[in-house]
């Protein structure tokens, strides 16, 4: 038995890969009984996009659409997957992906474009250099506000795991103000140095007020 985490989140994975370094030292003669389970880490988020471009590979392949900030890459991606998908053996794995694209991909990057009936990559292809390439402007905007979705509300986990639901249900609106990615990832760090829930709420409004 293999345990694989698959992650594709904007933040690089921070938490442990070992069960053990979540648990407290245990009293003395003990730690023999402590549980420990190490799994495999798979962040997608983690790869450079001209080292996945180098593989001839379905996963790098996916995770290059995942990590994708516009329009042309994701073509360059569907270039490729046409051609290694071209096999007539292939037809069930073509139509997962254009199924995934369809429904989950385009929607969620584009999600106020209006798609018409697509049924294979080349015709996604086609469709994103003839009716996207004007929209460059607004996939990145909307791929930035997907992130900062994904920040606020892990940040907001964190926050409750750290300091309870009420500091969340405050951190909240603060949170909503900051627009910057990086402000995130210094909010990230300082949630752990933070003695108790009156600093870490300072240290919020302080970067807060920064960033406006």
């Amino acid at each position: 038995m293999l345990p694989i985490v698959l992650y594709n989140g904007r933040r690089h994975w921070t938490a442990p890969t070992d069960l053990a370094d979540l648990i407290d030292t245990a009293p003395a003669g003990l730690d023999a009984y402590r549980p420990s389970l190490r799994y495999l880490l798979i962040d997608a988020g983690a790869y450079a996009d001209a080292d996945l471009a180098a593989q001839r590979n379905l996963a790098a392949a996916l995770f290059r659409l995942e990590n994708s900030r516009g329009p042309e890459p994701v073509r360059e991606v569907l270039t490729a997957l046409t051609d290694w998908l071209s096999d007539p053996e292939q037809a069930e794995l073509r139509r997962s992906f254009v199924l995934w694209l369809r429904q989950a991909f385009l929607r969620t990057r584009l999600p106020t474009v209006q798609f018409p009936e697509l049924g294979n990559m080349e015709e996604i292809r086609i469709m994103l250099t003839d009716r996207v390439l004007d929209r460059t402007q607004q996939w990145k905007q909307e791929g930035l506000q997907e992130g900062l979705h994904s920040e606020r509300r892990m940040l907001r986990r964190l926050i409750r795991r750290r300091f309870g639901e009420g500091v969340e249900v405050q951190s909240t609106p603060l949170l909503e103000r900051i627009v910057q990615p990086e402000v995130f990832e210094d909010l990230g760090e300082a949630l752990f140095d933070c003695a108790d829930d009156r600093a870490w709420l300072a240290r919020l409004t302080a970067a807060v007020g920064g960033n406006g």
